[in-house]
């Protein structure tokens, strides 16, 4: 089962794996990266998906993640929307 991540992720201290990069002084599992469930199975392909931090590059990831094509795509631009820097005219609209 795979997946490949849509943005950079986080990764604790404690958390050890091959996947994880130094970037910009972070550790992260880089935007771009494929994950091979099989391979690391310290990771969750399918908990990746459905959070909106990877989408599915294979037939078991599709059908294990249980979601349509648009709640994958809905699911990531939550994730995007949540981590948009707003700009001062942003918060000004709503008012």
């Amino acid at each position: 089962m795979k997946c490949r991540v849509t943005r950079d992720l986080g990764a604790c201290p404690e958390w050890q794996s091959p996947l994880i990069v130094v970037k910009n002084f972070r550790r992260v599992v880089a935007q771009g990266t494929i994950i091979d469930q099989s391979e690391h199975p310290e990771t969750n392909v399918v908990a990746l998906i459905r959070a909106g931090e990877a989408v599915p590059i294979d037939d078991e990831a599709k059908t294990a993640c249980e979601m349509t094509p648009e709640q994958i795509v809905a699911a990531q631009s939550a994730v995007a929307k949540m981590y948009t820097i707003q700009t001062e005219d942003d918060e000004t609209e709503d008012e």
